[in-house]
């Protein structure tokens, strides 16, 4: 019974621990990440407007719902994730082949913020700079993010880009 108690008082005490990471984080974040993609700046910047294809690149989105455009003309879209959550996002601004800024309005885990796309021809390469501004409402979220890092978002942009065009 002893050791019943014991580990019962072990998973108390990391699962506040927990919480408690999550409670005290900072809620916003907001990082830079560069790189160079083996693509022309065009192909990178098709695969930045390629939708449908997301749940190609991101295996925890399972299907993407394009609602309609906004004001400028650019799509909005919902993303349905693998564990039955939703994910809203707006396209706000864009500039041939050299920009793109997408934002998340709203997310059924407590997410939103925007992310800004800056891409430079490098010969028949890429340089691509992200830059997120975020905010993470949901505790429990805010601290798997510590844990994993809050700029695992940027990493996996480019872990994706990396994919889609390896080198």
């Amino acid at each position: 019974m002893r050791t019943v108690f014991g580990i019962l008082g072990t998973i108390c005490i990391l699962g506040l621990a927990f919480l408690g990471l999550g409670t005290f984080a900072d809620p916003k974040f907001e990082g830079n990440i560069s790189a160079t993609v083996n693509a022309p700046v065009e192909k990178v910047f098709q695969h930045l407007l390629n939708l449908e294809a997301i749940p190609k690149y991101r295996k925890e989105v399972v299907d993407v719902i394009l609602e309609g455009k906004n004001a400028k003309g650019y799509p909005i879209w919902k993303e349905g994730t693998d564990m039955g959550g939703y994910i809203h996002f707006e396209m706000t601004g864009r500039e041939e082949n050299s920009w793109v800024r997408i934002e998340m309005k709203e997310s059924s885990f407590g997410m939103k913020g925007f992310w800004d796309y800056r891409l430079q021809p490098d010969g028949n390469r890429t340089k691509i700079s992200v830059h997120e501004v975020s905010e993470i409402s949901n505790i429990p979220i805010r601290a798997i993010f510590m844990i994993v890092g809050k700029d695992a978002n940027l990493k996996k942009e480019i872990e994706i880009l990396n994919e889609v065009f390896p080198f």
